[in-house]
């Protein structure tokens, strides 16, 4: 299922890159991808929560 779901949002990116770089310079658009992704990576650990782990590796 998450497959399905993952290959048009993974397609998409293409596309946005594609229309993004008409009206931005490429590492305008490459700075604004990747605080668009901390931010939404740093909501989820905010949500999920994950424990750290405990004894040694």
């Amino acid at each position: 299922m998450l497959a399905v779901l993952f290959v048009p949002l993974w397609a998409s990116g293409f596309i946005a890159g594609k229309i993004a770089t008409g009206y931005m310079e490429v590492p305008t658009v490459l700075l604004w991808r990747f605080v668009i992704a901390l931010a939404v990576m740093l909501a989820a650990a905010l949500v999920l929560r994950p424990g750290l782990p405990r004894g040694r590796a």
